[in-house]
């Protein structure tokens, strides 16, 4: 029986969410800071493989929960960090979370709200797979990622994040279309 459960507060890396990549998938990298508690991350995975392989696991499983130091090594925001990836092949549900008089007001995000280097939580699913190619077979557990809730901002990855009312400021409204 797999679980839905929520990660903990998660730098948002690589996001792949409002369109699908080139493999048609809708995906990201969450990157967990270190000392996050990602007991409930691991007791899913532990959940997973014990579902699709009983007591005894292949060997040379292909776990998601990763260290950044040795995965991403000298990529921003990964050192001394753990990461996991989730991807989907439906477009994940995308909010923000803003406080209003001390409860939570879940509201639509707008294109370019959410990029690589906000603060977010996601919901996944955590599942084995089998992949086989050329012979070869590996197996493994993923996360499979449901939903995702911006709760604020970051530095932006890579830069500044794209604003196009100050890359395009000097176009004439005229040279658009109407809506």
């Amino acid at each position: 029986m797999t679980t839905k459960i929520l990660t903990p507060l998660a730098r948002l890396s690589y996001p792949y969410l409002d369109n699908a990549d080139d493999n048609g998938k809708y995906r990201c990298e969450l990157i967990f800071e270190d000392g996050t508690d990602v007991t409930a991350l691991n007791d899913a995975v532990q959940a997973a493989i014990e579902e699709q392989f009983g007591s005894k696991p292949p060997k040379g499983l292909v776990m998601p929960v990763r260290q950044g130091d040795v995965h991403r090594e000298g990529k921003d925001g990964y050192e001394d960090a753990l990461f996991i990836s989730a991807n989907t092949t439906f477009t994940p549900d995308l909010c923000k979370g803003v406080r209003v008089a001390g409860k939570v007001d879940y509201r639509p995000v707008e294109a370019g709200e959410i990029y690589a280097g906000c603060y977010v939580y996601a919901n996944v699913t955590a599942k084995a797979w089998e992949h086989s190619e050329n012979g070869m077979s590996r197996k493994g557990i993923k996360f499979y990622l449901n939903s995702v809730v911006k709760v604020r901002d970051g530095e932006p990855f890579g830069g500044a994040a794209f604003n196009p009312s100050e890359s395009y400021s000097e176009i004439d409204p005229a040279a658009f279309g109407d809506e």
